[in-house]
């Protein structure tokens, strides 16, 4: 009679070393299958995790660990499986978040963590140090994967080469870093943590420039695991969201620090740093000089979409850029559809507070209960329906900044707690008993005439006063109505993000004439949703007047119709470029056939290109030489 299984393996388990349940043992008495499936012996709740996702058994003398084609992959030591391996003792082996190991009763050098929430990937999936022939998968599918991250690294290099001898080097290099990477947030930093000279993409956890300075003499990647067990540091709780750092060797004297930041769900793994690495010997050749060129000093990002060329924008972004460096309370005031969420979000970013959250919270669309609740969260059963205890939006907010929208729409009550909490007193979560302190700085907005609020007692006059220390008035579209053809551009593209094929229209010259004679009463939000409406109904790439809703331009009302000499300026400007545009194509890119076309000459045509930004349309190939 053959022995039972348990006499070939007295001691073997599987040991979950973080992530879902850790410290819970699964011993391998017979055949382990995990998964999120409730059958599994080892269950895993984690929607990264397939329901069957791997099977581990002890076969033929060997423990195999076999992927069940789960969507996301299993990991051992840092390397994807993509059929079956042979586990040997202290192997991990990551699924999803969470990360296990082969152990036995005398592997007592395995740590298990009960705090972190992910998969150590980086410290303890990529041991080199094993021997050649304990690797967990054969040597061709090492060799096959270091290849397609390699394949895959030179495509990424050539992407970002292309984006640095472009006009915005630094935002376009670190915008493909972003889309390759899958980054919700990406920065660029100078390893001595100068943060005048850093340029943010997103939201990166608290004070990531400070730890630029300790890492700076590293050449190769680093990953969020590494950066968390610096002993220089107490910033680990800070940095729990995922991160990998890439250094650039700018030059001789310079090296920039990239940063990436993941959410939880997705962290960086051992292949993602292997592609790191990689992208770092790829780019050596490639012109990074133009990354200081590129970099931005405390100016206003173009992608926060504040547009416009006119006095009124001008001032506004001075403004923005005025106030943004200080602590102080800012109101901003403005009609509805002008851009008080933009100015709020241009501020958190030119901010000193720009590495720590950015909290926003609409006070017009919540009930007052439910508004108490999201300021300052509440305990576990503090009413009807809170099964968990929730963190509020101060909380979130704490060393960062909290934008309260409509803050006219706040009840007096709630008016009361919040002016303690601008005078920098602690407060309780709904049904809490303990006082909790959070560092904020406040941006509020609205659309309402507070000081009439104040007068008729629905707004308190010392909050009023709180909150008005620095203030910000939004002026409406119809006072800055030169900014429409410069709005429509910008509005164009940002409609049709995320398209793979994102047209570009020829506006038709009537259809400036009605934008620039509408009196704008929901001001950009009501022309962006227009724009919109146009797209949908446009059969080719011309925009043209039928596409306009009537009530658009159609006033004939003398009280409507204000700045008359700048919209004719504007109108001349965009009829003549529409029509440079028009011929230039009849043209081929020619200009001296344009020139002859337009009755103009060909200097006055150059100069009338570089006026308008119509330089790409010239055919250079089969431009004759001026003067010929």
């Amino acid at each position: 009679m053959l022995p039972p299984v348990e006499s070939k393996l007295p001691d073997l388990f599987i040991l979950v070393v973080s992530g879902h349940d850790p410290g819970r043992k699964a011993h391998l008495d017979r055949p382990l299958l995990l998964g999120r499936d409730p059958s599994s012996r080892l269950v895993i709740d984690d929607e990264r995790v397939s329901r069957h996702h791997a099977m581990i058994e002890f076969r033929d003398g060997e423990v195999k660990l076999r992927d069940l084609g789960s969507k996301n992959g299993t990991f051992v030591n840092g390397i994807e499986i993509k059929t079956e391996c042979t586990l040997h003792p202290s192997d991990r082996i990551r699924i999803g978040k969470t990360l296990l190991a082969l152990a036995n009763d005398q592997h007592h050098d395995i740590h298990v963590d009960r705090d972190r929430s992910y998969a150590d990937t980086q410290h303890d999936g990529m041991d080199t140090r094993r021997e050649e022939s304990h690797s967990p998968i054969p040597g061709t599918e090492v060799i096959r994967v270091h290849r397609k991250i390699l394949r895959q690294a030179t495509e990424i290099a050539e992407r970002l080469s292309e984006a640095l001898r472009g006009k915005h080097p630094l935002p376009d290099f670190m915008s493909v870093l972003r889309r390759e990477f899958q980054s919700t947030a990406a920065g660029c930093f100078l390893p001595d943590g100068s943060a005048d000279a850093a340029y943010i993409d997103g939201i990166l956890p608290l004070q990531v420039d400070q730890i630029a300075p300790l890492i700076a003499a590293r050449e190769t990647a680093w990953h969020c695991e590494l950066i968390n067990a610096l002993p220089e540091t107490a910033l680990s709780e800070n940095l729990r969201s995922p991160l990998m750092v890439i250094p650039l060797r700018v030059s001789n004297e310079t090296k920039w620090l990239i940063f990436l930041r993941r959410d939880d769900i997705t962290p960086f793994d051992g292949n993602d740093l292997s592609l790191a690495e990689m992208l770092v010997e790829c780019l050596r050749l490639a012109p990074l000089a133009n990354l200081q060129r590129g970099a931005m000093k405390q100016q206003l990002p173009p992608h926060l979409g504040i547009i416009g060329s006119s006095d009124a924008m001008i001032n506004l972004r001075a403004q923005l850029q005025s106030y943004a460096p200080t602590n102080a309370t800012t109101l901003i005031r403005g009609e509805s559809g002008t851009g008080k969420e933009l100015c709020a979000r241009a501020i958190a970013h030119l901010s000193p507070r720009r590495f720590a959250n950015y909290v926003e919270l609409n006070a017009a669309c919540m009930t007052p209960d439910l508004l108490e609740s999201e300021l300052f969260g509440h305990e576990k059963g503090s009413f009807t329906g809170a099964t968990q205890q929730r963190i509020g939006k101060l909380e979130a907010a704490d060393k960062g900044t909290l934008f309260l929208d409509e803050i006219g729409e706040l009840p007096l009550e709630l008016q009361a707690k919040l002016l303690r909490v601008l005078e920098g007193q602690p407060f309780y979560r709904v049904g809490g008993n303990t006082l909790i302190h959070s560092d904020v700085r406040f941006i509020c907005a609205t659309n309402r005439h507070l000081e009439q609020m104040v007068l008729d007692g629905q707004f308190r006059q010392d909050l009023y006063h709180r909150i008005n220390i620095l203030t910000i008035n939004i002026p409406p579209l119809r006072e800055h109505i030169d900014d429409i053809p410069e709005l429509m551009t910008h509005l164009l593209a940002k409609i049709q993000e995320g398209e793979d094929t994102p047209r570009e229209f020829r506006i038709s010259p009537r259809v400036y004439r009605r934008m620039l004679a509408h009196n704008w009463p929901g001001n950009v939000r009501e022309l962006h949703n227009i724009l919109q409406r146009m797209i949908i109904h446009a059969t080719d790439n011309t925009l043209d007047e039928h596409l306009i809703p009537d009530t658009v331009g159609a006033s004939t009302d003398e009280n409507e119709i204000t700045h008359k000499a700048p919209r004719l300026q504007t109108l001349t400007e965009m009829l003549e470029r529409e029509e440079i545009m028009r011929t230039m194509s009849i043209a081929k890119g020619q200009k001296s056939t344009a020139a002859k076309l337009l009755g103009i000459s060909r200097p006055t045509l150059d100069k009338k290109l570089k006026t308008y930004g119509l330089g790409a349309l010239v055919n250079k190939s089969q431009e004759p030489p001026a003067g010929s």
